[in-house]
């Protein structure tokens, strides 16, 4: 990654330290090993370990968050994905995880697709992923007429790529996956996606009132 990348993607430091806990209901019941891809400081790993008794390997290339997780992860290692590759077990890792890491690539459709290998034979790819459809974004646009990047959430500045739950639905069975979970999370206390529903007569949809995405896809057979 070049000096102006880093400086792109140089994040506040709780930005790291997420353990994303809403996340573990999706890890399969008999996931004995997880790969967490974009650990940050590897407290998802952790949880999933202790209450899972799942060996967990994070990657991330913030140097920093890896010499942290490096203490709360079986295997923490630093770098880019794509290029570690060759350096994974094949056919090892139950789980895959992808936790808001997707939408910060250029090409995330290839990236899904060679980390396959990668899987047991049970194993599956596990990801969050921000939902285009939240009714702030809509609103926005709508009303306010606007497509504005912000430092975090939906619309982060350094996020590549948008999804609906249609779009990450496409996105995993084009890349030859079969979709067995996906469903909106992290829903808003806001009344306003209630107005939206009333005045639409449901047409707005009931994802509008959700932040997130969360799918679990399997290699199809």
């Amino acid at each position: 990654m070049t000096a102006a990348l880093e400086q792109f993607y140089n994040k506040e430091r709780a930005y790291y330290e997420m353990a994303r806990p809403e996340m573990l209901q999706f890890c399969p019941p008999d996931t004995r090993t997880m790969l967490d891809i974009g650990c940050g400081e590897g407290w998802f790993g952790k949880a999933a370990a202790d209450e899972r008794d799942i060996e967990a390997w994070g990657i991330d290339f913030d140097a920093a968050s890896i010499e942290k997780a490096s203490a709360l992860l079986h295997k923490a290692i630093c770098g880019d994905v794509h290029q570690l590759l060759d350096d994974l077990p094949d056919q090892y890792f139950d789980s895959i995880y992808f936790n808001d890491v997707l939408e910060h690539l250029i090409d995330p459709y290839s990236l899904i697709d060679v980390i396959k290998p990668k899987l047991s034979l049970q194993g599956v790819v596990v990801a969050s992923i921000p939902n285009l459809r939240h009714f702030r974004v809509l609103g926005r646009l709508l009303f306010d007429r606007d497509f504005r990047y912000e430092k975090k959430g939906v619309m982060d500045e350094t996020h590549m790529r948008f999804f609906t739950l249609k779009s990450v639905e496409r996105m995993f069975v084009q890349a030859g996956y079969q979709v067995q979970t996906i469903q909106p999370i992290t829903r808003s206390s806001s009344f306003k996606p209630k107005i939206a529903q009333l005045l639409t007569l449901g047409l707005a949809g009931s994802d509008i009132a959700y932040s997130q995405i969360a799918v679990v896809a399997a290699p199809a057979k």
